[in-house]
């Protein structure tokens, strides 16, 4: 494949985009691309965890509808402070050792979630497995854009990405036999064993950011060895400096926190803090209360858990749809009309009751476009940033994200203790869906200006 070079001096320079953007996804990308995808089932697993095992835990610890809650939003407290500081760190000594890291975590910390006696302990162990699962967010994201050519970066990220639902689906089917043969502890063990095994996976098979070496030193020799694996027909000759289309890293005076708000990006940064806000508080609020309001509406446990299967395998299928869209650059308008269906669904989930096959009908709707949605976000905020402050860019919209994510699930145990009727609670849930719809067109406006101007590629 012929490649753009340049001769500087006696030394010949290669564009890393461009050899990835022209190459066709071989073997060693897909390599990358199924590594993220295990470690995003495991988040997704270790996510919705708890959930599963949530009515079983308040009935022999004795804690109720606000303990519930409580104990789902310590999780995701833990992924919030988890993305921001890993997802930085990140930028800063490299993507593989934060995902072996955030895999570790939550491993440990599953294992001792399996031995707890009470609620405090809970809200413990589960905070700190939060820890690792958002530190695992915003690096895989990454590492998967970054060996994505651009006209398939979209679907391979929700591609991968839908690994996440995809673990909550598979730890959903695996949970209703582990509780009915061992009791709740079981599930925390699986989502503990499963991660401390990948932390091997990672050291021996998973690359590093070619981009991110490029920003760091672009001399690496890594890059080299690593182009040739992508690349047959590249050239390894020593001496070479390796480029990227966007700003490197000596180009950058300040931290990679403080340019996320710097040329232009300011005002989009805060939009998709809000959006990955009010996505988080609606979608992490239907997750973790399904399972408890679909057993209280009549349809059994094993009948909550299967709804919660039904929301993330509609994840799968939106997310995989929008993301077709997204790659055609048609703009974001399909994942605008996304969270109108959203917010009708969400409504909907509070009139549920007495037949299991409706419900899990509309909640297939809702994971659909509301957890699609959410995919199409992380399609949305890579493409808003350059390399050298992707995963800061990630992390920082993960991490404001989670206090949606934090307050949702406990201000519907709040709701629910207060003897609230569930349908009031789903119509005032699915108001935010409303303002997603309005400012992911913002979003795309502004995102085409920032190319124009040449700060994203």
């Amino acid at each position: 494949m012929n490649t753009e070079t340049t001769n500087q001096g006696s030394s010949k320079e290669i564009n890393i985009s461009r050899i990835i953007d022209e190459s066709p996804v071989g073997k060693y990308q897909y390599r990358v691309i199924i590594i993220c995808f295990i470690v995003a089932m495991i988040d997704g697993f270790d996510t919705q965890a708890v959930a599963f095992v949530a009515p079983l835990l308040s009935e022999e610890m004795g804690f109720g509808s606000q303990g519930i809650g409580n104990l789902y939003s310590a999780g995701l407290f833990g992924l919030m402070v988890g993305a921001i500081t890993f997802g930085n760190l990140a930028d800063k000594i490299g993507r593989r050792p934060v995902t072996a890291i955030s895999c570790l975590l939550m491993g440990i910390f599953s294992l001792m979630a399996a031995t707890s006696s009470s609620l405090n302990e809970l809200l413990i162990y589960r905070f700190c497995t939060g820890l690792g699962i958002g530190a695992a967010m915003p690096n895989i994201n990454s590492l998967t854009a970054e060996y994505s050519p651009k006209k398939k970066q979209a679907f391979l990220m929700t591609l991968m990405f839908a690994g996440f639902p995809f673990g909550a689906v598979l730890g959903g089917m695996l949970s209703v036999k582990l509780i009915a043969m061992y009791s709740w502890p079981s599930v925390f063990v699986l989502g503990g064993v499963t991660p401390i095994l990948m932390v091997v996976v990672i050291f021996l098979f998973l690359p590093e950011s070619l981009r991110y070496l490029a920003a760091k030193d672009n001399t690496d020799s890594r890059i080299g060895e690593t182009l040739k694996k992508i690349d047959p027909n590249h050239e390894n000759v020593e001496g070479t400096v390796y480029a990227v289309d966007e700003l490197k890293a000596s180009q950058t005076k300040k931290t990679p926190l403080l340019e996320i708000f710097q040329d232009g990006r300011a005002p989009g940064t805060f939009a998709i803090w809000l959006l990955y806000g009010a996505n988080f508080m609606m979608m992490y609020s239907v997750l973790g209360w399904l399972p408890t309001v679909m057993r209280d509406a009549g349809l059994g446990l094993s009948g909550g858990i299967y709804t919660a299967v039904s929301f993330n395998a509609g994840g799968i299928v939106g997310g995989l749809l929008f993301a077709r869209a997204l790659d055609k650059q048609i703009g974001f308008w399909p994942v605008s009309i996304g969270y109108v269906l959203a917010t009708v669904s969400t409504m909907l989930i509070g009139t549920l009751g007495g037949s299991l096959s409706w419900a899990m009908m509309v909640i297939f709707l809702n994971g659909a476009t509301l957890m699609g949605g959410a995919f199409a976000l992380n399609a949305i905020t890579v493409a808003y940033y350059p390399t050298v402050i992707r995963a800061t860019g990630m992390g920082t919209a993960l991490s404001i994200g989670r206090l949606g994510a934090i307050f949702g699930p406990m201000a519907i145990g709040a709701a629910m203790a207060a003897s609230l009727p569930v349908f009031q609670i789903f119509i005032m849930l699915a108001v935010p869906g409303i303002f997603c719809a309005v400012a992911i067109l913002w979003l795309n406006n502004k995102t085409r200006q920032l190319k124009a101007a040449g700060q994203v590629t």
